[in-house]
Parts: structure tokens; C-alpha cells; sequence
């Protein structure tokens, strides 16, 4: 024989889905027109309490950037795309309900699993350039095309997401309370970074540059920068260097001892005025 009781355990009626942001998830960038499947957010979903499986997933444009900017949505479940090939379009209100077939999107107990939205652009000549996009899970606030999700004032606030799904062992569909980051009481909801659209977007990037010790002469190589225009023809008028370092200050003497020049040196952008001090110097534009 023996005496004394088990551990407390609480019974539920059906499991919940944490959701929250995953530690990668895409950092705010610029995106040039015509840009598609670019990653805009990247969520950690757990299931607890039982395996549990999403038909319905609501995504929302948040920024300046309306349904005419972006041309579809679409969705990767650990970097393998669910759903739609072509992707979704946003209605008037920004918003799509994603409906997916049981089974697609399962996650079962105690495991992460990861979801991505992905985002294309239309053309520069349907874009408005400059305008911020953040893109997300709506939260079940509001009736964005009378299906809920007002997300844009929620996210980063507490909320839960508006994501039907149910349990697989109890077949009762999960409360939209329990589906949060804390997968309880108190979480919040978050949207993706805020990016940019633009009809074009100049890449900047450090070439193969000399290192190490150089010899004296005249126009030596010192910098190597790649320039690439994505998405739109783009004319650049005006470059600022810095100079860090230690050690005494040149001054150029003509205007042709430091020079901006393209990569095969036959084409001179610009030159340094006569007198500037290009090493131990402030920063400078050319």
C-alpha cells in the first residue's frame, strides 16, 4: 500500500498557438519595384496542449503602402510555400484571408515550426515610390474587408491573432484568445519591420579594395566600391567619403592626384580640388 497524491494537473478543452516573431525575421530594407518574393515577416509558431491545424490565415498591409503597390502574397511553412503558387492579391482594405486545405498547415505539440510571408511588387509605373510597408498576421480587432483584422494600430500592442484553426485530438476549434506570443493572456501581436518601396534602389557594396601596405605614386589604388541599380535606371550626383585612421593629413596639389574613376580606370567621375586634405580630413562630397 501506499499514501500521498500526484502532481495537480489541469485538463484543457482544446490546445493554443504561441506566435511570435522569430529571432530572423526579415530587418527593415528597401525594395525596388517590380521586387518579387522578397521576405517581409517571419513568425515562430508553437502548438501546445495537442497538434493543432491553421485554415485560415489573415494577412494585412500595414504603412503608407496600399493594395495598389503590392501585387500578391504569398506563404512558406519552414521555407516550403503553402498554398497558392501565384500567390495572393489584397483587396481594397489591404487584407487577404488566406484559406488553406486541413492538413497543409499542422503543427504539432511542443514543436516550432516557421512562417513566412513573402511579398511581391508591381512595375515602378504602378508603384508610388517612397512609401513604408509592413506587412503581417492580422489580429482579430476591427473588420478589415468584413472578415476582422485591423491589425495596423494593434501590432506591437496586446492582441491575439485572427487565425482559425483546431485542435487534431479534441476537434474543437482554437480560441482566438490563445492564439498570442504567449499563447495565454497578456501577449501581443506584431506585424513585420518597416520597409520601403521605391522604383528604384541604388546598392552600395566594398569591392576587392587594397590592404596592407601601399608604395608611393601617383592615383593608386585605395577604394573599391560596387554600384548596382535595382529596379530603375539611377544617375548619381554626389558621393561623401570619411577617413579614419591614424596618420598625417595629404593635401593634393593638382586636380588630378585623387580621382573617382570607374572600375577599368578609363572613365574619370570627378576629381579632388586643388588643396583638399583627403587623409586625416573631415568627410567630404565630390
Amino acid at each position: 500500500t501506499f499514501s500521498g497524491a500526484g502532481q495537480a494537473q489541469t485538463i484543457a478543452a482544446q490546445g493554443t498557438l504561441k506566435v511570435e516573431l522569430a529571432s530572423d525575421t526579415p530587418p527593415a530594407a528597401q525594395f525596388a519595384a517590380g521586387t518579387s518574393g522578397v521576405a517581409a515577416v517571419k513568425y515562430k509558431v508553437t502548438a501546445a496542449r495537442e497538434a493543432v491545424d491553421a485554415t485560415e490565415i489573415p494577412i494585412v498591409l500595414g504603412g503608407t503602402a496600399t493594395a495598389g503597390d503590392v501585387s500578391a502574397v504569398r506563404l512558406k511553412l519552414d521555407g516550403v510555400l503553402v498554398g497558392s503558387t501565384n500567390g495572393y492579391a489584397l483587396n481594397g482594405n489591404a487584407y487577404v484571408l488566406v484559406t488553406l486545405p486541413s492538413g497543409t498547415a499542422v503543427f504539432q505539440k511542443d514543436i516550432p515550426r516557421y512562417l513566412t510571408i513573402e511579398v511581391t511588387f508591381y512595375a515602378k509605373e504602378q508603384v508610388t515610390t517612397g512609401r513604408s510597408v509592413i506587412v503581417g498576421i492580422a489580429d482579430s480587432a476591427g473588420a478589415v474587408g468584413g472578415v476582422g483584422g485591423t491589425a495596423i494600430s494593434e501590432w506591437a500592442a496586446a492582441g491575439n491573432y485572427n487565425i482559425t484553426a483546431t485542435g487534431k485530438e479534441s476537434g474543437a476549434a482554437i480560441t482566438k484568445s490563445g492564439i498570442i506570443s504567449t499563447a495565454a493572456a497578456g501577449g501581443t501581436v506584431n506585424g513585420g519591420n518597416t520597409s520601403s518601396v521605391y522604383d528604384g534602389v541604388l546598392v552600395a557594396d566594398l569591392g576587392l579594395s587594397p590592404s596592407g601596405v601601399q608604395t608611393a605614386g601617383v592615383l593608386k589604388k585605395v577604394l573599391v566600391v560596387n554600384l548596382t541599380a535595382n529596379g530603375d535606371e539611377i544617375t548619381v550626383y554626389d558621393m561623401e567619403f570619411l577617413f579614419s585612421g591614424a596618420g598625417t593629413a595629404i593635401t593634393n596639389t593638382t586636380n588630378s592626384n585623387a580621382a573617382l574613376k570607374s572600375a577599368d580606370g578609363g572613365v574619370t567621375y570627378a576629381t579632388w580640388g586643388t588643396g583638399t586634405a583627403w587623409f586625416g580630413g573631415a568627410d567630404f562630397h565630390i
